[in-house]
């Protein structure tokens, strides 16, 4: 009887324990889930505030091409050219 006794308890103890252990996984499931949600609303959110924003490009030039290439300029080039006499034009 005593030994049933014992089996009975043991058997109760490890029955609780696969319970907390399926708890546990359940639980950490949902937060994995959780987690996973609160991680794509973020980037929903940010790709709209983004796109509202305009700041989606991440290079935009603001000078005309002349400007552009006068950064460009060492001087060196115009020595070849011959002289450009305005008053005669």
């Amino acid at each position: 009887m005593m030994e049933l006794a014992v089996k009975t308890v043991l058997a109760a103890a490890a029955a609780a324990a696969a319970a907390e252990r399926e708890e546990a996984r359940v639980s950490a499931v949902r937060g994995i889930r959780r987690l996973l949600a609160v991680r794509r609303i973020y980037w929903k959110l940010r790709a709209e505030i983004r796109r509202r924003s305009g700041k989606c490009r991440r290079f935009s030039s603001r000078y005309d091409p002349l400007s552009y290439a006068l950064n460009f300029d060492d001087g060196v080039s115009s020595v070849f050219l011959p002289p450009v006499n305005l008053s005669e034009a």
